[in-house]
């Protein structure tokens, strides 16, 4: 499934992934440019914009609650380990 209007991403689309965890994200990460899991109160995306920056949104119903840049993979997961249980 096509991922679209990505901040700092040019292309139109990109391909991901669909994960369970946070961890799961971080995998997806390493394979693709953007992974995704959702649950009954939320989403959240991560990804790799066209400068490398690594991006995070924690969206629900449409609305974005949360976001991050983050400088590191580690300061990534961190939000991912916060902002996962927000939406199961």
């Amino acid at each position: 499934m096509p991922f679209v209007d990505l901040t700092g991403v040019a292309a139109k689309e990109l391909e991901g992934a669909f994960v369970k965890s946070a961890a799961g994200a971080v995998r997806g990460l390493a394979k693709t440019r953007v992974a995704s899991l959702a649950g009954d109160r939320g989403a959240v995306t991560v990804w790799r914009d066209d400068a490398g920056k690594l991006r995070g949104e924690h969206s629900v119903f449409l609305v974005t609650r949360d976001s991050i840049v983050a400088k590191s993979m580690a300061e990534l997961r961190r939000w991912l380990d916060r902002t996962v249980p927000l939406c199961k």
